[in-house]
């Protein structure tokens, strides 16, 4: 292999195959939650589900924590799919994949059957100055005044799956052991923004890591993680971005 093929190699490997996952997660999360919004808009004010615990009050406000939240919604759509192929491979992005399609799908579901308007943040104070607040007000509060899409939380549903997907692989190199270190942080830090900023309630965290770990053992016992990643690498070969080996049980 001369130069100019190993670069193209790489730029496949690296670039344009967790690209394509990038893409469909991408198009599966927003689908699941503008559409789920779309369809509750209708409704929603004459049929909706409480689902404040007293706890959800005592939970302070911190516009701090609305750079964490924001890092976690732009690491889950554009990132996750390009680091969990560089540190442990492309194999842990497919089971990614249909964990979290099937996870959204029923997050879909819940957006339409059971709307949870968000009303935490009537505990938001209604000005405030600096940078952090100037992110909150013009990025984050519109999103939470005017939708229904709260139970499960989208967001912990990612988080909690990569945290899943990357402890699946026992290899013990630093590559993996950054990779499980990575998805522990952004769990337990994105976990927290999201109550800290008043963008969903417990049981909306609960419920999500409830429903990723359902679908976790489920597929894990079963042969969906392998057969789904089969369908992946056939597709890669059919694009030129594989080799035969590759597709083999």
């Amino acid at each position: 292999m001369n130069k100019k093929e190993h670069k193209l190699d790489v730029f496949k490997k690296y670039f344009l195959v967790p690209l394509i996952p990038t893409l469909i997660i991408a198009v599966m999360q927003c689908g699941a939650y503008y559409l789920g919004s779309f369809i509750n808009s209708f409704y929603k004010e004459v049929w909706y589900v409480n689902i404040k615990l007293p706890l959800d009050d005592k939970i302070p406000f911190v516009v701090g924590f609305s750079w964490v939240y924001l890092f976690g919604v732009g690491f889950n759509v554009a990132m996750a799919s390009f680091v969990i192929n560089l540190l442990i491979g492309r194999k842990a992005v497919h089971m990614l994949v249909v964990l979290e399609g099937s996870c959204f799908l029923v997050c879909f579901l819940c957006f339409i059957v059971i709307p949870s308007p968000n009303t935490l943040t009537d505990n938001v104070p209604p000005t405030g100055s600096g940078a952090s607040w100037w992110l909150y007000s013009t990025i984050i509060a519109p999103d939470a005044v005017n939708n229904a899409n709260n139970m499960p939380s989208i967001h912990i549903v990612f988080l909690i799956a990569i945290l899943l997907v990357s402890f699946s692989f026992i290899k013990k190199n630093v590559r993996t052991i950054c990779m499980q270190s990575l998805s522990v942080v952004l769990f337990v830090t994105v976990s927290l923004s999201v109550l800290f900023v008043k963008q969903h309630f417990i049981l909306d965290v609960i419920v999500a890591i409830i429903l990723a770990i359902i679908f976790y053992i489920v597929f894990r016992f079963t042969k969906v993680f392998e057969n789904n990643n089969l369908l992946f690498e056939r597709m890669y070969l059919k694009m030129h971005l594989s080799n035969p080996k590759n597709v083999s049980r």
